[in-house]
């Protein structure tokens, strides 16, 4: 597969840290491929970078992930924001969680448009609005794992 920029829902990292989350070592699987073949787009706004920060227990293996995604240059920056139309459409009519947004926004604005989240605001309705009208595609963990795998 080519390289790509992926885009992690803060779900993804917690998931990847709780031992007792089924989905833990497939969380891990992912974050250790794509630490060898990809990279993680955040919005230059910084507030994915924080939501981060904030979430990630120190001394864990997604810490330790983290620090090498950043040491190697593997994140790149772009805007979050959202045209109106679309935020308007996710907030109102979807009621689609606020923090949630830079996710989004920089899913769209990435070549891959691939972002991976699958916690409650991101309902089927969602995830079809964001493929058909945004263009993103909305992962859970075990399908983007399948998707890096996939020479």
């Amino acid at each position: 597969m080519r390289r790509c920029e992926w885009v992690l829902d803060t779900w993804v990292l917690r998931v990847a840290a709780d031992v007792s989350d089924d989905l833990a070592l497939d969380a891990l699987a992912l974050l250790r491929e794509i630490l060898e073949h990809h990279s993680i787009a955040l919005d230059a706004e910084g507030h994915i970078w924080r939501e981060y920060q904030r979430n990630i227990a120190p001394k864990s293996h997604v810490e330790k992930w983290w620090a090498l995604m950043v040491s190697r240059g593997r994140t790149v920056r772009c805007s979050g924001k959202l045209d109106r139309r679309p935020e308007e459409h996710l907030l109102e009519s979807l009621k689609f969680h606020n923090d949630d947004l830079p996710f989004v926004g920089v899913a769209c604005k990435t070549k891959s448009r691939l972002l991976v989240a699958e916690e409650s605001d991101y309902t089927d309705q969602v995830a079809q609005y964001l493929k058909l009208e945004l263009g993103v595609q909305v992962l859970g963990i075990r399908d983007a794992l399948n998707i890096v795998r996939d020479p």
